[in-house]
């Protein structure tokens, strides 16, 4: 996407890898470029971020996708329902997606990091200088915000989805 590397030989769809068996299966389509992934913490739903807006040679095309998805997880946990547009970006494209333990959920854009509540509505911006950032990741006490060539690190008292986890808190 990127034209630095060679061209996909795959879709441009969600797929699901089953580890017991080997299996890879396609659990979501219709995308232009599906770029982040992330699971909500009660483990219900699934978001997945289109970059398709920055796929054209040159300069974004604003007529395509800036969105994140927002698909449930079934019950079996195999499959993916119900897609449903759950938030626009309104500056560049969502990049990076992660949640926090309350089911927020945030992605880098052009100008920073957005947040949307669990319902999809946006509730904050991290506004960052310069390129805006690419992506982000939850410490304990804060995230770390970057892109190509610049870091910052914001202090929060929101908990990333899998910092308890990662760094055994």
């Amino acid at each position: 996407m990127q034209y630095f590397a060679a061209e996909p030989t795959i879709r441009p769809q969600v797929y699901r890898f089953e580890p017991d068996t080997g299996v890879v299966q396609a659990v979501a389509d219709y995308f232009i470029a599906p770029n982040g992934i992330e699971i909500s913490p009660d483990w219900k739903y699934v978001y997945v971020t289109d970059t398709g807006v920055h796929t054209f040679p040159g300069k974004d095309n604003y007529t395509a996708p800036a969105t994140i998805y927002r698909f449930e997880i079934t019950e079996d946990g195999k499959r993916l329902k119900d897609r449903q547009v759950f938030a626009y970006s309104d500056r560049g494209f969502p990049d990076g997606i992660h949640s926090d333990t309350l089911g927020n959920v945030y992605s880098s854009t052009s100008d920073g990091v957005h947040v949307w509540n669990p319902e999809g509505v946006l509730i904050g911006k991290f506004a960052v200088g310069g390129n805006g950032s690419n992506n982000f990741a939850f410490v304990p006490g804060g995230i770390y915000i970057f892109n190509a060539f610049k870091l910052w690190k914001v202090n929060i008292k929101a908990e990333g989805r899998m910092v308890k986890r990662d760094f055994g808190l």
